[in-house]
């Protein structure tokens, strides 16, 4: 998805977006199975809750660091600033005042399109490396076996 431009069309997108739930629902049942099938049986259910809690604030903040990611590239790749729907706005505003010309406005749009893509790419490119780091670390130092009881 790192790869996406203002052209790619929906079927693509949707391609890329099923592919990462297809691979996130083969992979979290056997990854809470093999937490919580490695604690001692007095411990499974805090390994259970742990499990969950790891999982929803790892969510959180993958979608706080994209997000943020995406925002700082949107708002200094061509210097826009407030939100996307505000820059948008201002553009409607200045085309309905007659202030600027419809291609003028077609370029407003244009970039902005163009900086909120790049800002996607850039926050699917960061979390991809995130993840990759996270696997190497998980395989050389996550203990293989199960613990003794």
């Amino acid at each position: 998805m790192s790869t996406f431009s203002e052209t790619t069309r929906y079927p693509t997108i949707a391609v890329g977006l099923v592919a990462i739930a297809a691979g996130m629902s083969l992979l979290m049942p056997s990854c809470s199975q093999q937490i919580v099938g490695s604690l001692p049986k007095h411990k499974v259910g805090v390994g259970s809750a742990m499990n969950d809690l790891s999982r929803e604030v790892g969510g959180a903040a993958g979608i706080a660091v994209a997000g943020s990611i995406l925002n700082s590239i949107y708002k200094t790749k061509d210097k826009f600033s407030g939100s996307i729907g505000e820059s948008l706005q201002k553009g409607k505003m200045l085309l309905e005042q007659e202030e600027i010309t419809q291609p003028e406005f077609s370029k407003i749009v244009s970039t902005a399109n163009h900086s909120y893509v790049s800002g996607m790419r850039t926050a699917f490119l960061v979390l991809g490396i995130l993840l990759f780091v996270t696997a190497i670390i998980t395989y050389f130092y996550i203990p293989n076996e199960l613990p003794q009881e």
